[in-house]
C-alpha cells in the first residue's frame, strides 16, 4: 500500500468505461509494502467497482465497508466527480464485491449492485477532500452474508474504548503497490493488509498536508508502508479494548503524490460521521452521540477500556426534506456544445432553496407532443442527474446537455426531487424550459 491523492474513479484497462455523463475521473488512488489478507479483521472489507467492467479486478475503483447488512461506507470522492460538474455518480454505475480476497475469483463471494448513495451533506465538492467529511453510504440491493464491521462512535472515544496494536495489521485494499496517482505502479489481484500508526492531531497538524481535527485522522509508517491510488474508502481499523473486535476508525481519503514517503497520509474520521450514518442505517443510538469531539488517538495495548453502555434505541429522522423557490432563468436558451448536464459557471441559472442538506436529483424529460397539439402534457424521460444539495439558496447552471449530448431543439420539462441522509424525500418539483439551438 502507498499513499496518493485517492480519486477512486478509475477506469481500469481494457475495461468497458463508463456513460458520457458519469462523474468518473480516471485516477486509481491503491497498498505498498502490504501482505496478502486472509479476511479476519477484514473480513467487512468490500471492493467498489465499475457495473460495466467485466470483472472486479478490471473495474476496481474504491474499497469500502460493511457496516449494516445493507449498507457499505466509503470515501464521498469515490462516488462524486471533479468540478466543475461535482455530480453525484448514478446508483446504477457500481457494484460492491463482498467475501472475496483475491478480486479475479469471480466464483467466491458476492458481488451487489448498488441502488442508492447517499453523500455526507458537508462534503464540499469544489473545494474536495481537503475540506473533510469525506463520506457516503452505498445502499445494496440485498442483504451481504459478510459480517458488518463496527463502526467508532463520539461514546466509544470519551469512553477510551478503542486500543491499537503495535504491528496488528489496520489497513487493507486492492491499491497500488508503488507510485503515485498520476504514475499509479502495479496493483494486486490479492486484498493486502499492512500496519500504520496513528497519530495525534498535534504530529497531523504539523505535517506538511491540510489537516482539520474535526473531521480527519492521519497515520504514517516509517517502513515503506503506506495506503496508495486504488486505496481510496478502505479501512483503518481500531480494536474494541473489551472484545477484541475490529472497529471502523477511518477511511483513506488523501495524501502526498509519492506514496510511502513517510509524510502521514490523511483518512476520514469515522466517529465524525457516526451522525450520519446512525439518521441514514438506524444503527444504535450510541453511534450518534458525542460525535462532534476531535479525534483522540486510540490508546497503547495493556489498558482495558470500561464497556460502552449498551441500549436497543435507533435514531431515524421522518421529516421529509422541502425544496421550495425553483426557478430557471432564463427559460430559453442554446445547448453548450461540450460540457456536463450540470456546470458551475455556464448556462441557464436553475436555482432552488432546501431546508436542510440533501442530494438533488435532477429528472430531465422532453414533451412528446406534436406542434398542433397545445393543450399536449405528454413527456419522454431522458434520464436524471444528481447533485450535491446545501441548505438555504442554491444556483446550479443548465448546459442543455445530458448523457454527453446537446439537448436537441424544443421543450422540456426538468422535476427536482431531494432526498436528505435518512432517506426521506421531498415532493417532486418541476418547471418547463426550451432550448433553442441543440
Amino acid at each position: 500500500m502507498a499513499a496518493a491523492l485517492w480519486a477512486c474513479w478509475a477506469a481500469a484497462a481494457g475495461a468497458a468505461g463508463p456513460p458520457p455523463d458519469s462523474p468518473v475521473a480516471d485516477a486509481r488512488p491503491r497498498i505498498v509494502g502490504g501482505t496478502p489478507a486472509g479476511g479476519g479483521a477484514f473480513a467487512g472489507t468490500a471492493a467498489l467497482v465499475a457495473r460495466a467492467a467485466p470483472n472486479a479486478y478490471e473495474g476496481l475503483t474504491c474499497a469500502g465497508t460493511l457496516i449494516d447488512p445493507t449498507w457499505v461506507l466509503t470515501a464521498a470522492h469515490c462516488v462524486v466527480s471533479d468540478p466543475p460538474g461535482a455530480q453525484v455518480a448514478a446508483p446504477d454505475t457500481f457494484d460492491v464485491v463482498l467475501g472475496r480476497t483475491v478480486l479475479s475469483q469471480s466464483q467466491v463471494g458476492e458481488r451487489i449492485p448498488v441502488t442508492a448513495i447517499l453523500v455526507h451533506p458537508g462534503f464540499d465538492p469544489l473545494a474536495g477532500v481537503r475540506s473533510g467529511w469525506d463520506g457516503a453510504l452505498l445502499k445494496l440491493a440485498y442483504p451481504s452474508a459478510q459480517p458488518p464491521t463496527a463502526i467508532a462512535t463520539g461514546d466509544g472515544v470519551q469512553a477510551g474504548r478503542y486500543r491499537s496494536f503495535i504491528g496488528t495489521p489496520n489497513v487493507a485494499g486492492w491499491g497500488a503497490t508503488t507510485g503515485g496517482p498520476r504514475v499509479p505502479g502495479p496493483r494486486p489481484d490479492a486484498l493486502l493488509q499492512a500496519y500504520v500508526a496513528i497519530l495525534p492531531d498535534t504530529a497531523c497538524a504539523a505535517s506538511a498536508l491540510p489537516f482539520d481535527g474535526r473531521t480527519m485522522t492521519c497515520a504514517a509508517s516509517s517502513a515503506g508502508v503506506d495506503t496508495c491510488a486504488g486505496d481510496s474508502g478502505g479501512p483503518l481499523l481500531v480494536f474494541d479494548a473489551a472484545t477484541a473486535a475490529p472497529v471502523l476508525w477511518g477511511m483513506t481519503s488523501f495524501g502526498t503524490s509519492s506514496c510511502a514517503s513517510g509524510e502521514p497520509t490523511r483518512y476520514a474520521w469515522v466517529p465524525a460521521l457516526a451522525p450520519f450514518v446512525t439518521r441514514a442505517v438506524g444503527l444504535p443510538r450510541q453511534a450518534a452521540a458525542a460525535a462532534g469531539s476531535a479525534p483522540a488517538t486510540p490508546s497503547a495495548p495493556g489498558l482495558p477500556g470500561p464497556p460502552a453502555a449498551a441500549t436497543g434505541n435507533t435514531v431515524r429522522d421522518t421529516t421529509a426534506p422541502r425544496l421550495t423557490r425553483l426557478r430557471v432563468t432564463p427559460t430559453r436558451f442554446a445547448a453548450l456544445r461540450r460540457g456536463a448536464a450540470v456546470a458551475v459557471r455556464r448556462g441557464a441559472r436553475l436555482r432552488w432553496s432546501l431546508d436542510g442538506s440533501a442530494t438533488v436529483t435532477l429528472a430531465f424529460a422532453r414533451r412528446a407532443c406534436r406542434r398542433a397539439e397545445r393543450r399536449c402534457a405528454r413527456h419522454r424521460p431522458l434520464g436524471t442527474v444528481t447533485v450535491i444539495g446545501r441548505s438555504g439558496p442554491q444556483t446550479v447552471r443548465l448546459t442543455g446537455r445530458l448523457r454527453g449530448r446537446a439537448l436537441p431543439r424544443g421543450s422540456y420539462r426538468l422535476t427536482l426531487t431531494a432526498r436528505d441522509a435518512a432517506g426521506n424525500r421531498s415532493a417532486p418539483r418541476s418547471l418547463a424550459f426550451r432550448v433553442t439551438r441543440g
